[in-house]
Parts: structure tokens; sequence; C-alpha cells
């Protein structure tokens, strides 16, 4: 009885605990919203900070309550983190992309083996996820790669998406035969976490960077706002040359 009520004590503050970082981070956006889109002008450090805050609330949710295959939802936040920071020309917006895109593929690499390994009777989960593990892998470092101008971004772009597009085809004409309604709950968590998600995250990122790289390349060049520049007058005193 003592062990029983130990352990729902523990799971009693580990809910709170959880319910308390979601709340804060749900109010660390919401500033963070406002400080970006309200007509004030609010030092970038300020905003910086934010950033910061909301991006440790949201690793110590990752770290404390997420389980392995939720770790790619981190990764791309980071990304996204990393992105924004680009666009607004903030340091450490580099360190962000190489985090997230490098922890995404590491990610993938690492899912390879789980899908073959804990999804055998799903047939479907297990090879879809397999082969879209090792093409996100390819795909989320040529993404690093092209965003940071490093060689063999090309290379790396070109090879995942040119296996991004088959897979797709494959998925779509498998998915029906799947018997998507006799999952368990945790493979269909699976499936949407590591395999939806993902996929519309890099699908969308690609058509953005390849398809429309003017507007791509808009986004993350916003034009830097001048210094206010107040017109002025010589003051006439004795002394001055005139010519």
């Amino acid at each position: 009885m003592e062990n029983t009520g130990s352990e729902a004590t523990k799971r009693l503050h580990s809910v709170k605990l959880l319910r308390g970082l979601k709340y804060s981070a749900l109010v660390l956006f919401a500033l963070l919203l406002i400080q970006i889109f309200i007509p004030v002008i609010i030092p970038d450090i300020v905003i910086g900070l934010t950033l910061l805050f909301l991006f440790m609330n949201i690793l110590v949710i990752g770290i404390l309550f997420l389980k392995p295959h939720d770790w790619g939802l981190i990764f791309i936040v980071i990304v996204l983190i990393g992105l924004f920071f680009r666009s607004m020309r903030w340091p450490l917006a580099g360190v962000l992309l190489t985090t997230g895109f490098t922890g995404l593929g590491v990610f993938s690499l690492f899912n390879t083996r789980v899908f073959l390994l804990r999804f055998r009777k799903n047939k479907f989960l297990s090879y879809i996820g397999f082969s879209f593990s090792i093409i996100l892998s390819i795909t989320s470092l040529g993404l690093l790669f092209k965003n940071m101008h490093w060689p063999f971004a090309d290379l790396l772009s070109s090879v995942g998406l040119g296996l991004f597009i088959p897979y797709l085809f494959a998925f779509v004409f498998t998915l029906p035969s799947s018997d998507y309604v006799n999952w368990t709950s945790e493979e269909r968590k699976v499936f949407f976490t590591v395999i939806i998600i993902p996929t519309t995250f890099v699908f969308l990122i690609s058509v953005l960077m390849f398809v429309l790289p003017e507007f791509w390349n808009y986004i993350m060049r916003l034009p830097i706002q001048p210094f206010e520049i107040y017109d002025f007058e010589l003051i006439d005193l004795p002394g001055l040359i005139h010519k």
C-alpha cells in the first residue's frame, strides 16, 4: 500500500510539473507573439531571451516527459527557432539549425531499427517507417547543408528529394491496405509523430527552398529597419569657413 501511495504521489507531482511547464510555454509563446507583432519597438535582446526561455522550457518537457519517438517534434521546433533567428539576423542561428537538422537526421536513423524490430506485426508501419527514416535522414542533412551553404548540399538534397517522391507514391497507394482501423493507439501515435508530421515539415521546407526560392529568400532575408535620421541645420557661428 505504501508503494502504491508513493507511486500515486510521484505521478501526481509529475502531472502538476508537466501542466506548469505547458502553461509557462504557452505564456512565453504568447509573449513572443506580442513582442513580434505589436507596433512597439522592443529590443532584440528581450525577444531573444523570450525565445531562449521558451526553447529551454520545451527541452525540459522533452527530456522529462516525452517518449523517444516524440523527439522528432523537439528537433523540428529547434529548426523553426533557428530559421526565425536567421531571418532576424540574430546570433546562434547556425547552431540551432545544425542542432535541429542533425538531431532530426540522427533521430531518423535511430528509428530505422525501431520500426524493423518493434513493429514487425504491422508490415506497413515497419517498411514505410524504415524507408522514410532513411530518406528523412538524407533530406534533413541536405536541407542543413543548403541552409548553411556547405559543400555537397545539392548532392544530398537531390538524393533525398529524389527518393522522397517515389516514397510519397508508395505511401499513398499502400495506405488503404494497411488496416489502419485495427492499429493500436501507440502505432497510430508513432505514425503521426514520426512519419506524418516530419513528412509534412520536410515537404513544406523543400517546396519553399526549391520551388519558391524567391519567397524563401524574402522570408530569410527580411529588410533591416534603418536608424531614424532627423534633419538638422548647421549653426552659422563665427569662425565657420564658408565656401
